[in-house]
């Protein structure tokens, strides 16, 4: 796995901004966090759900050890940090959730204070997509936590998870995720895995974005790929484009949105 010396440059290069070419240094450091959180901000008035995903040049979204860290390096890590300062709610499969070991995902300090996310809460709250309600022991309700199911299996879940019926929503498909955690006041919806869950979203076509890093390395093997699901065909418009030695951090939006503004 490849390493970075001390003398490894700390910053972003932003070279396409709003699709169209800029030039922009953005330090790894407090500063720059801010400057990417008002980049990538969520809009406030709207419901918007984005794609983040971390994936190898050959297109593995894990490595060696079989989740993403070992895909990872400071300038991935980085925008990470402030990904996960942005959204209201993070989204992602249980698999995930196991694999990932998720517990707090709560994104850079000097963010959370900043009020970017929609909802105004210092601390994104987190769904996990689950048909069984297996989940890890320190996967906390009163994080706050919610567990999404296929219609018909709340009780299941509720009895195997011990968590309470109001921390259970069923639903069936990607938009009708969607419109259940609108319905709580979730606006900012960032989904980060894995392959199924993405696969089921573009299925509905329910992301307005996708914010994807390339790492710069490649793993061979054979790990999951990004998205799994049915056969489709979108296009997608590069919103936004940051590299740096280690990584490249890309925004796309959908062809169709981008012709709708």
């Amino acid at each position: 796995m490849a390493t970075h010396s001390s003398d490894t440059p700390q910053s972003l290069s932003r070279l396409v901004g709003g699709g169209h070419p800029v030039a922009e240094s953005i330090r790894l450091d407090d500063e720059g966090a801010l400057r990417l959180g008002e980049l990538l901000a969520f809009p406030s008035d709207r419901v918007h759900v984005r794609s983040m995903m971390n994936q190898s040049l050959d297109g593995a979204t894990a490595g060696e050890d079989g989740s993403s860290s070992s895909l990872s390096n400071p300038w991935d890590f980085f925008m990470l940090t402030v990904l996960r300062a942005l959204p209201d709610i993070i989204v992602c499969g249980a698999t995930t959730v196991r694999r990932e070991d998720f517990r707090r995902p709560s994104g850079r300090k000097v963010l959370r204070g900043e009020g970017l996310r929609p909802c105004g809460a210092e601390l994104p709250a987190l769904a996990i997509l689950t048909t069984s309600g297996k989940i890890p022991p320190h996967i906390d309700e009163t994080w706050p936590t919610l567990l999404v199911c296929p219609s018909g299996n709340g009780s299941r879940v509720a009895r195997e998870s011990g968590f309470s019926s109001d921390a259970i929503i069923e639903a069936d498909g990607a938009r009708a995720i969607v419109e259940a955690l609108a319905t709580r006041g979730y606006r900012g919806i960032q989904v980060e895995g894995g392959p199924f869950v993405n696969g089921m979203f573009f299925d509905d076509g329910a992301f307005d974005e996708l914010v994807w890093t390339r790492s710069a390395i490649t793993v061979g093997g054979e790990a999951p790929r990004a998205s799994v699901g049915k056969l489709h065909r979108l296009t997608w418009h590069l919103s936004d484009l940051f590299h740096s030695p280690g990584a490249c951090i890309e925004r796309y939006v959908p062809t169709t949105l981008k012709e709708n503004r």
